[in-house]
């Protein structure tokens, strides 16, 4: 079964600004090029700098298109290239972002940093609440198809 759901993406009305990722357990693995972070009202994705510019490109382009994404029990496909998550933080990551997209709430993706993490580090954000106003501006949907 495929249920397909509709997320609120956002873009800084300037490059290299974004808010605060705020108070989260993280599940860090040091040569990954992705890692989870588990807020209050949000789950992010902090990538090595490879995957997050392809990441980013795909997922918060300014492009004319809409991005989709298929999401399954242990990849996420972005148009034909799958991410494959094999590790035991993947699958956790995975699942729990997933419940998330399930959950029936209105969802929001945006990029956000953190001091703890190196300069530049970026996470792509999706969260139940909005993200500061004055720092962003809403650039149309991302569909999400979540197959089993």
């Amino acid at each position: 079964m495929t249920t397909e759901i509709q997320i609120k993406r956002y873009a800084a009305y300037y490059r290299g600004w974004c808010q605060a990722f705020g108070e989260h357990e993280a599940n860090i693995v040091e040569k990954a090029d992705l890692n989870w972070l588990y807020g209050e009202e949000a789950i992010g994705l902090m990538m090595s700098s490879a995957l997050q510019k392809r990441l980013t490109r795909h997922l918060l382009g300014r492009g004319s298109d809409t991005p989709a994404i298929q999401i399954m029990s242990s990849r996420i496909l972005l148009k034909d290239e799958p991410l494959v998550m094999e590790s035991e933080a993947d699958r956790t990551g995975l699942s729990r972002i997933r419940a998330l997209f399930n959950s029936g709430l209105l969802v929001h993706m945006y990029l956000t940093s953190h001091v703890y993490y190196p300069a530049g580090t970026r996470i792509i954000t999706f969260s139940t609440r909005k993200p500061v106003p004055i720092l962003y501006k809403e650039i149309g949907p991302l569909h999400i198809l979540l197959c089993d």
